[in-house]
């Protein structure tokens, strides 16, 4: 914000309740998990319409890592007259659910399809609600979550792979990859598997890894304002 700031524009820069009211700082793992992956989609729609009643008439929405994937999400389902003119997508969250459960694996040394299958079922029965105790949810370890949350974030959807939903985007999107990213990987090959499309840009900060941290972020703010005045 500071770095876009500095380059003349303003920003909000929101935080998504996580179904919790007035939430601020990091989610405290112990807390029981009520919320879902594509809250998100409404919760940015309110705050577009905040901004619109602020009497912003040009907007460009952000978002970072799973932010982005919702962010795309979310700009994939816009009317026609809305006030977003374009997307800036940093390392969106590109990754199914084979590399999902892999990870998953890899870092909680259990197998995710059984606890899919778990919180599908209680779903599908009515049961959405139902707490699973003592279980590894997102990047806490431990915690519980209810069937509704576990069933939506690990869903084998293929709309929690950006590059699926930028096939049928035709707004204006800038995409940003990090060369050392390690988190959202092999996303320029995905992007450039789409083909030529026109409304989309693609840039790779060499050095960069997932945070796009220091110097980094210099070359990225330089490039969002490049992409914002060329529209």
């Amino acid at each position: 914000q500071e770095l876009f700031s500095e380059r003349g524009y303003s920003s909000v820069s929101i935080s998504l309740s996580l179904g919790l009211s007035e939430r601020t700082g990091m989610y405290d793992c112990p807390v029981p998990h009520n919320h879902k992956h594509t809250d998100a989609i409404e919760e940015i729609g309110l705050w577009q319409q905040w901004l619109t009643g602020q009497g912003v008439d040009s907007i460009i929405l952000l978002g970072h890592s799973r932010g982005g994937n919702q962010t795309a999400w979310y700009a994939s389902e816009l009317k026609e007259g809305s006030p977003v003119k374009g997307t800036v997508l940093i390392a969106p969250a590109s990754n199914g659910f084979d590399y999902l459960a892999a990870d998953y694996k890899k870092r909680y040394e259990v197998d995710l399809a059984p606890l899919v299958e778990k919180a599908n079922k209680l779903v599908a029965d009515g049961k959405g609600d139902t707490m699973m105790e003592n279980v590894d949810f997102i990047y806490c370890q431990k915690t519980s979550a209810t069937a509704a949350s576990f069933a939506n974030y690990y869903a084998d959807d293929p709309r929690m792979e950006t590059t699926y939903i930028l096939k049928e985007f035709s707004q204006p999107v800038m995409v940003f990859a990090g060369s050392e990213d390690t988190v959202v990987v092999n996303l320029e090959e995905k992007i450039e598997a789409l083909g030529e499309k026109e409304n989309i840009q693609m840039s790779v900060i060499d050095g960069a890894d997932h945070f796009f941290r220091d110097l980094h972020a210099e070359d990225l703010a330089d490039e969002t304002v490049e992409f914002i005045e060329s529209l």
